[in-house]
């Protein structure tokens, strides 16, 4: 990790899964005619922020997945600790 933050250490999934979870259903409409209505849980992206000291006043967040999209190519990407009743592995 890198930029505008405290903590720069790599965090684990069991360090995120640690943190404060929150879990809603979402239903995803996108202008290219798909649509998904499923459950996500996970971290509040401003709770992990303020976890690693970030400055809040930064226009901008950026960060990759640990998996690369070509590994899976006909799923949409989310970030989170679990999807449906189901923890990620």
């Amino acid at each position: 990790m890198k930029g505008l933050i405290a903590d720069k250490r790599p965090w684990t999934l069991q360090d995120l899964q640690a943190l404060p979870q929150r879990s809603m259903v979402i239903k995803h409409i996108c202008v290219e005619g798909w649509s998904y209505i499923g459950g996500w849980s996970g971290v509040p992206l401003r709770t992990f922020l303020e976890h690693v000291g970030a400055d809040l006043r930064a226009k901008y967040v950026a960060f990759k997945t640990a998996t690369p999209a070509s590994a899976h190519p006909n799923q949409r990407r989310q970030s989170g600790c679990g999807r449906g009743n189901d923890a990620l592995p």
